[in-house]
């Protein structure tokens, strides 16, 4: 099992098309909540043992953070000869999920995000945020997304010659064209 540390030197590593993304160290602690509760939801085990706690500013892995504080808000560099081929192809898969969906948010954003859910929102300051309640959230987040895909999915497969679907911005009009019987 790789540590919440090997984790987040991956986030620092990561980049598309050559440019690093951009993470600092509030921006991580974020992307390392996210990674844990896809992995938990998905593989019904932890990405890493440390725990995240709840803090002022969100979900917090603390040897994570006191790692980079130095930093401050400033962008963390890479670390020279990282190598990721270094995880297990599950590994990379959820890693790489979470800095597509959730990279390209700000720190801030992604602050507000995890202030909205029930992990932290559930869980006293300072506390942590057991992964019983991260693994919950997220199997909900990830049957609520498979929703969505599936709608997306039958819009596609009922436009065909014989049944013309018009299109539709959002799910809530085509769930009403669908109960309407048109």
């Amino acid at each position: 099992m790789k540590t919440a540390l090997d984790i987040a030197q991956y986030f620092i590593n990561h980049s598309y098309g050559g440019q690093l993304d951009d993470v600092t160290n509030l921006k991580l602690q974020k992307l390392l909540y996210y990674a844990q509760g896809y992995n938990l939801a998905v593989y019904n085990e932890p990405l890493f043992n440390e725990d995240i706690e709840n803090w002022s500013h969100g979900t917090v892995v603390p040897c994570v953070y006191h790692q980079f504080k130095c930093f401050k808000g400033q962008i963390i560099p890479p670390t020279p000869n990282f190598d990721m081929n270094n995880f297990s192809r599950q590994i990379k898969d959820i890693l790489e999920f979470v800095c597509r969906d959730y990279a390209k948010f700000s720190a801030w954003k992604l602050r507000e995000m995890t202030h909205n859910e029930n992990p932290w929102k559930n869980t006293q300051r300072d506390e942590v945020i057991t992964k019983e309640s991260i693994k919950e959230f997220f199997q909900i987040k990830l049957n609520c997304e498979q929703f969505n895909f599936d709608l997306e999915r039958m819009d596609r497969m009922l436009d065909t010659s014989f049944v013309k679907v018009p299109h539709f911005d959002n799910d809530e009009d085509l769930i009403a064209w669908i109960e309407s019987g048109a």
